[in-house]
Order: C-alpha cells, then sequence, then structure tokens
C-alpha cells in the first residue's frame, strides 16, 4: 500500500493543523482541539505519490447533541393528567396559555430541518425567542440570508429562482437585515411593473410593508380591486398587520372567519383555497393576524396548523410568526396548584414566568 500523508486544520481557527502519515485506504483519527461552541471547517488535505487532495467538510461544536425535540400542550382543568414519556425525562411547565404555546411552536421549528428560506428564518426566530424569552439552552443557527440572494431577488432554495411569496414573509425580520436593499429594490420594482398581476403585487406590498415602508394607500387600493381573490385578501390583511392597522385587520379576520372558519374544539382552521395545502397554509396565515388583534381564533388556528403540517410546502415560518404574536399578548398572570410526591404546591406565576 502507497504511504500517505494527511494534515488536518481547522480552516476557522489558526494554529490547528496537526499532520498524519500512515497508508492509502486505512483511516486515520485526529484529534480536534476544544471548540467554543459554533460553526467551522474541517479541511484535510492528503499527498500520495506526489499527487494531491483537499476535502473542506463544515462541522458544528454544540452543547448538546439532542437533535429532536418533541412538545405538547394542554389547556388545564382539575385533574389533568399529563402524559409522560414512556423512555425518557418529561418536563412539565405551567403558564399561560398564549405563552406556552408560543413555546411549543418555538421549540418544533426550531429542531424541523430547515433547508429553505422559510424554514431557516423559523428557526432562527425561534432560537431567539427561546434564549431571550425562555432562557432556554439553544445554539445559534447557521441561517445566512445571502444565501438565498439571486441576480433580482430572493429565492425559497439555495441557487433556486425568485420567490416572492416566501421572501416578502420572511421580509423584516432583523435576521434578514443583510437582504434589505434587495428586498427593497425587488418589491418596489414589482409594485410599480404594470405586468405584475394581482398575487405579485399583494405579496410586494406585504414585503414592503414589512420592511418599514409607507404603502398603505396602495394597500387601500387593492383591497378595493372588484373580485379581489380571497388568499390576496388575506396577504394584504397581513400587510395592514405589519404596519400596526389592526382596526383594519379585524373585520377582515371576521370575515374570512364566517366564510371559510371551521371550529372543533381545540382547533380553528380555514377551507380557503383550491387544495389542502393550500387551506392549511391559509390556516396558518390567518392564526398571524387573529392572533396580533387579540381574536381567539388565533389560538386555535396556529395549534391547527402544528398538528397538520401541509404535504408539499412548509409552514413554519407562518408559524413563529403567530407564536411572536401570541407571545407578545401573553398577559394574564395565571395560578396553579398541584400534588407532587403527595404534597401540594400553590403557584402565582407573573408574564415572564
Amino acid at each position: 500500500r502507497d504511504a500517505a500523508t494527511v494534515t488536518m486544520s481547522i480552516v476557522d481557527r489558526a494554529g490547528t493543523e496537526l499532520t498524519k502519515t500512515g497508508h492509502a485506504l486505512t483511516a486515520m483519527n485526529f484529534p480536534l482541539p476544544t471548540l467554543p461552541v459554533g460553526n467551522y471547517h474541517v479541511r484535510l488535505r492528503a499527498t500520495v505519490n506526489g499527487q494531491n487532495d483537499t476535502l473542506v467538510l463544515p462541522i458544528s461544536v454544540v452543547t448538546s447533541t439532542l437533535r429532536h425535540s418533541q412538545t405538547s400542550i394542554a389547556l388545564l382543568e382539575a385533574g389533568e393528567q399529563p402524559q409522560l414519556s414512556s423512555d425518557g425525562d418529561t418536563q412539565v411547565v405551567f403558564g399561560n396559555a398564549n405563552r406556552l404555546l408560543a413555546y411549543s411552536t418555538f421549540q418544533n421549528v426550531r429542531w424541523a430541518p430547515h433547508h429553505r428560506l422559510d424554514e431557516g428564518l423559523a428557526a432562527t426566530i425561534a432560537d431567539r425567542h427561546l434564549t431571550d424569552d425562555f432562557q432556554a439552552d439553544t445554539w445559534p443557527s447557521a441561517f445566512d440570508p445571502n444565501a438565498y440572494v439571486t441576480s433580482t431577488g430572493v429565492a425559497l432554495y439555495p441557487f433556486g429562482s425568485d420567490d416572492i411569496e416566501y421572501a416578502a414573509l420572511a421580509a423584516g425580520d432583523p435576521a434578514m437585515s443583510p437582504v434589505r436593499g434587495q428586498l427593497l429594490g425587488w418589491f418596489t420594482q414589482v409594485v410599480n411593473n404594470p405586468d405584475s398581476n394581482t398575487d405579485q403585487v399583494s405579496y410586494a406590498l406585504l414585503g414592503l410593508a414589512k420592511l418599514g415602508q409607507p404603502v398603505l394607500p396602495d394597500v387601500h387600493a387593492w383591497l378595493a380591486v372588484p373580485n379581489l381573490p380571497d388568499h390576496e385578501r388575506l396577504t394584504l390583511a397581513m400587510a395592514l398587520d405589519a404596519m400596526g392597522a389592526r382596526e383594519e385587520v379585524r373585520p377582515i379576520v371576521t370575515y374570512l372567519l364566517q366564510r371559510y372558519g371551521h371550529t372543533q374544539a381545540p382547533y380553528t382552521w380555514l377551507t380557503l383555497g383550491a387544495s389542502h395545502d393550500d387551506q392549511l397554509v391559509a390556516t396558518a396565515r390567518y392564526a398571524i393576524i387573529a392572533a396580533d388583534v387579540g381574536d381567539s381564533t388565533g389560538f386555535g388556528a396556529l395549534r391547527y396548523s402544528l398538528s397538520h403540517p401541509p404535504k408539499d410546502t412548509t409552514t413554519n415560518l407562518e408559524a413563529a410568526l403567530a407564536a411572536e404574536r401570541l407571545l407578545a399578548t401573553a398577559s394574564n398572570a395565571v395560578s396553579i396548584s398541584y400534588r407532587l410526591g403527595g404534597q401540594t404546591v400553590t403557584k402565582q406565576l407573573k408574564n415572564t414566568d
């Protein structure tokens, strides 16, 4: 077997180069240096008979090897028995219903796969709130919005084509600030393009509203378009909501619920859309605006979205955005009593508990 020399180094850390000599087709083990939590790249450079090759692999240093966290939520009633894991630890948390549904949502979207723009941003939003509002142990997601930039706009997948729907939904979050200029120019161009259809303009106005642009008159004008499809009405309602025009959102919430809404405790859902996936997406987006205006059906719509994921898309970002709204409206303190080890414990929970 030919002699081989392999050099390993951490690209992101100076002074980590380590060289070993062995034989081709024989495994070599390299001890990694102590690294802080974060994302790194390992470079392996091999030399055999004067021929060189290099391989660079990404690695993540984490505080835990946990890859999936499963959460569930139930409204507490007298005699409630929590569901416990049969093969592991179970953490039972009591608190405001809105706050706990937000917590459950953030846990679910944080641990979901995130290859798409909306999935990556949802995980980032979840990280932020789990850390800031729940003091949970997380590690930073590797979300980089620049990976989705195209020559004209922003794509749903890296190296994909423009996707104005999900770009508009993502716009305005602090994690999207590196591509703010790209989004602003693109959305403005779409609104001003006479060849843009109402669907494209509705999403562009949503994006501009989330970027803080003064598009309220434009949104009013498009809402007045005769025979405007209701899924676009929902999009424009999200634009109104992004601008803080909640009193204008309320009648749209009522209209959508009356025309398309169904309620069966603990769920609320809309049958707005041609396909089942369309209806699930509409329900998730309805949850955002309903939660933000304080309508109780937003809670049930988010629960329905978490329990009924679409088949050919995801609603992770919608769920994270709805959870943010619920978290902001979780204002009522609660009191609970429970028995543990034969003792009764009573505790008053404040807004942030």
